[in-house]
């Protein structure tokens, strides 16, 4: 294949996605010979054994040929973003194109902070795709992790605009959340941000639920400000022993039990303790419930420890199956 030619000055060329004429009749008569535009191509590849964009994308020959020409230095991020920039949409979001430019991003991240930030720039305005993309979901999250948080901002705008938990609830779309956890903990209480976490905070209940919202909680957990811990346990409380027995809310319960302040872990102690339908033992005999308890056992707090192990003490059958099941799953 031959570098595509743009159809028009400064679009995509056609594999792009470039509209098409519908028919002869609704595309655009010929300008006369005097007066028409030169055919605008794209840079050449500034490969030493050039390649195609389109190759670019599905070829994975042709991608480990661009990632090792950078990596070795025989062409520069600047010269292959000038090669790119036209269909740089298109390759983010293809098989073998993800992965070039996840490396390119790391690359230009230490060599060319200028080159990166255009291209974050070129892409703010697909992150919605992206973010739904398979593939281009990893292009985004490596921007947010290369890039700095003022220019990353305009993505979290976004998000917020999209729904922040209907992000968190995406397959692709929790992963991007994660990572702005992630990388940017001493910005979690700016105002830009809060917009993001906030929404999370307010369904915890249901995001714990969910098979990848889940794993959004756990990591504001993880990352969160102790305001933001706070709040979410006082979100969790009165469902709290529901949510122990639950396959994806139960490892939202034992992140809880680890990383929370001491008030907020007897907090979460006291309900499971006093908590009748279902009960401790209840919980204890569940097969996602009992790696809670065993979370409250092995506690270091010495007073929630020895208060559950004495009611497990008190039903020796219930304390019997607790340990097969706790010792069932690594």
């Amino acid at each position: 294949l031959q570098s595509p030619r743009l159809s028009g000055p400064g679009s995509p060329p056609l594999w792009c996605g470039a509209e098409q004429p519908q028919s002869a009749d609704a595309a655009q008569p010929p300008q006369p010979a005097d007066t028409a535009q030169p055919e605008e191509v794209l840079p050449p590849c500034p490969l030493k054994h050039p390649c195609s964009l389109q190759d670019l994308t599905t070829d994975p020959r042709a991608c480990h040929r661009v990632i090792e020409a950078l990596e070795n230095d025989l062409c520069t991020p600047r010269e292959l973003y000038q090669w790119i920039r036209p269909c740089v949409r298109p390759v983010a979001m293809s098989k073998e194109g993800t992965r070039f430019l996840q490396e390119f991003l790391h690359v230009a991240a230490s060599s060319d902070v200028e080159t990166m930030e255009t291209f974050v720039e070129d892409l703010i305005p697909y992150t919605i795709d992206l973010y739904r993309s398979p593939d281009g979901n990893h292009v985004l999250t490596r921007m947010i992790e290369k890039s700095s948080f003022s220019s990353i901002q305009p993505i979290i705008q976004l998000i917020i605009e999209e729904c922040p938990v209907k992000v968190a609830r995406h397959q692709f779309g929790c992963r991007v959340l994660e990572r702005f956890l992630e990388h940017f903990p001493e910005d979690l209480n700016s105002s830009t941000m809060a917009g993001l976490i906030s929404p999370i905070i307010d369904e915890t209940v249901m995001l714990s639920r969910h098979k990848h919202g889940n794993y959004v909680v756990q990591k504001l957990l993880e990352h969160g400000s102790e305001e933001h811990r706070n709040c979410v346990v006082r979100s969790m409380l009165s469902d709290l022993p529901n949510l122990s027995m639950l396959k994806t809310a139960s490892n939202v319960v034992q992140q809880a039990l680890r990383q929370c302040s001491v008030e907020d872990q007897w907090a979460l102690a006291e309900r499971l303790l006093t908590a009748r339908d279902p009960s401790l033992e209840d919980i204890a005999l569940n097969k996602f419930g009992c790696y809670v308890v065993e979370e409250l056992r092995g506690s270091y707090l010495a007073d929630i420890s020895y208060a559950v192990c004495a009611r497990l003490d008190k039903a020796p059958e219930v304390y019997s199956a607790y340990l097969n099941n706790a010792s069932a799953v690594p």
